[in-house]
């Protein structure tokens, strides 16, 4: 796959992540390379010549740019060696390329049809046919053709990248991070994505902040770095997590740090608000404000933050309104949780000030004392279909998951205070490895979570096992039938 496909497939998935939730996107679906078969056209045999000067003719329209050219020729190809089926097939299948390249996705499906009837077991052009519904938002069908090109070729990148696509637009990002890996492990040599693969990590990690699932969060933004020790999301994202432990002290560094690496960055609507942001309306939001003063004044302070919520929701970048919302958190209803996405949302806008500093003062007074380090010992092990798996699911014996279904893997670990290293890997039917990852993670509660997932089509036995400082720690059977 040429380089020029690698930096679309990044530019188009890692912008999908970062503003997916600030508003739907114009769809562009993942490029399909070009197919130039097994062999080269010029040695086919029993092809006019006529047909290949076309080819020829065509392939070179298309390496410029000019589509419509390279369609013409295509065309003229497939008329002039009607007889050949391997010829049939690739002109068929570029002309569905060429197509879907000028948006023109009726035709490409004509194309891509008439490709997979001339070789039914092609699993390429059904991942392509995939991405032309993608972009006609028929994703029941795209859903399917993606399912048939695996079934014929497990680790076609292609149909993975198109699902990813897809759960994109349907801001499903925990199913978009799973294809996309999906996606590496079938083609190692994507070395270009790795990009990608960071900010699908970091997008993630936003929102399950949100959601509080700190520990998950944090093992995401900690993989994020493994890519890129100075990424301004994750180190921002590791910083959030320590506010919302209680920790400003520790989180502080993380801010500077990003700030540092990246004078420039503006944190999203959705990284300050944690939600979609409505659209800028500045005259609710100067309403919406006034009503917050007169609710301040009466100490009615719980619709006092509704009031500042709304502004923010209008005006996510209204710095006195995250600092009041703040201090209201702070010092009238007594919830430091909630404090601590305001702070988040100063610095990460690198907002300063005494107010902001006293704000921090106070919750670090009220931050928990920090015991001491012990070594990590296991709670339990479980694997399940989601993250809300309890614990009835699996504690260390075998469990069976269908094939495509993604499994969650998850260990709970006590004596998790302060700094450690952890590897995870997961050794596939064949004994081979199939997911190893290796982070660094600072810790200031003592039990954590550490989280896997992935989705997959091998059938048979799986186990994951977990390292800690260089110790085993635990391993975890389970079955894909």
């Amino acid at each position: 796959m040429p380089k020029i496909l690698f930096r679309s497939i990044v530019i188009a998935f890692a912008c999908a992540l970062l503003f997916g939730c600030a508003g739907k996107r114009e769809y562009v679906p993942t490029k399909q390379a070009m197919h130039t078969g097994e062999r080269d056209a010029r040695i086919f045999t029993n092809v006019p010549q006529a047909a290949l000067n076309h080819h020829n003719l065509a392939m070179s329209c298309f390496k410029r740019g000019d589509l419509e050219c390279a369609a013409r020729h295509w065309r003229e190809a497939e008329k002039s060696a009607s007889r050949n089926q391997e010829f049939q097939y690739e002109t068929n299948y570029n002309l569905g390329v060429t197509f879907q390249r000028m948006n023109k996705h009726i035709l490409a499906e004509k194309h891509f049809r008439k490709a997979i009837a001339l070789i039914p077991d092609d699993a390429k052009a059904r991942a392509a046919l995939g991405q032309s519904f993608v972009a006609m938002n028929r994703f029941n069908e795209a859903q399917s053709a993606f399912q048939d090109a695996l079934k014929y070729d497990p680790n076609i990148s292609a149909a993975y990248l198109g699902m990813a696509d897809m759960y994109v637009r349907h801001e499903k990002f925990l199913e978009a991070v799973v294809a996309f890996r999906a996606a590496v492990a079938g083609n190692p040599d994507y070395g270009d994505v790795r990009g990608a693969l960071r900010q699908s990590y970091t997008a993630l990690g936003n929102r399950e902040i949100f959601r509080d699932n700190l520990d998950w969060a944090q093992e995401l933004f900690a993989l994020a770095q493994t890519i890129d020790g100075e990424d301004t999301q994750a180190m921002m994202g590791l910083g959030h997590v320590m506010l919302k432990r209680g920790y400003p002290g520790r989180a502080k560094p993380f801010y500077d740090g990003a700030l540092e690496n990246n004078p420039e960055y503006k944190p999203t609507a959705h990284e300050l608000m944690g939600k979609q942001a409505a659209n800028e309306d500045l005259v609710a939001a100067v309403r919406a404000q006034s009503l917050a003063d007169f609710y301040l004044e009466r100490g009615d302070y719980q619709h006092a933050v509704e009031q500042i919520e709304l502004t923010l929701s209008l005006d996510p970048y209204n710095a006195d309104s995250w600092t009041r919302l703040g201090e209201v958190y702070m010092d009238q209803l007594n919830n430091p949780e909630k404090t601590a996405d305001c702070l988040h949302a100063l610095w990460a806008m690198n907002i300063h000030n005494d107010r902001i500093e006293s704000m921090a003062l106070k919750m670090g007074r009220r931050s928990p004392n920090i015991p001491e380090a012990s070594a990590p010992e296991v709670v339990f092990a479980l694997a399940g279909f989601d993250m809300s798996s309890g614990d009835s699911e699996l504690k260390g014996n075998a469990n069976s998951f269908e094939a495509g279904s993604p499994v969650f893997r998850q260990i709970r670990v006590k004596g998790m205070i302060g700094e450690h290293k952890v590897e995870k890997s997961l050794t596939g039917p064949d004994g081979k490895i199939v997911r190893s990852e290796n982070y660094e993670i600072e810790s200031v509660v003592d039990e954590i979570s550490l989280t896997s997932v992935d989705s997959l089509l091998e059938k048979g036995g799986y186990q994951q096992t977990w390292i800690v400082d260089g110790q085993p720690i635990d391993k975890l059977n389970f079955d894909i039938h």
